[in-house]
């Protein structure tokens, strides 16, 4: 997500716009039902979180995919 704060707006006394930003996946064989995209999405977890969280974070985003 991308959220700047637009303090020209009075009418809210929430300032922030938010955009949710998407991914375009395209196929590698676009005639496949089931394909691996061109370019994966790739995350990784922050040098800040701390060691103990990485598993369970890292499980959450396997999940997820």
């Amino acid at each position: 997500m991308t959220a700047y704060q637009d303090l020209s707006t009075h009418y809210s006394n929430d300032h922030f716009v938010r955009y949710v930003n998407r991914y375009n996946l395209e196929k590698q064989d676009p005639n496949a039902e089931i394909s691996l995209p061109k370019k994966p999405i790739i995350f990784w977890i922050d040098n800040a979180v701390p060691f103990k969280y990485r598993d369970a974070i890292k499980e959450g985003v396997l999940m997820w995919n």
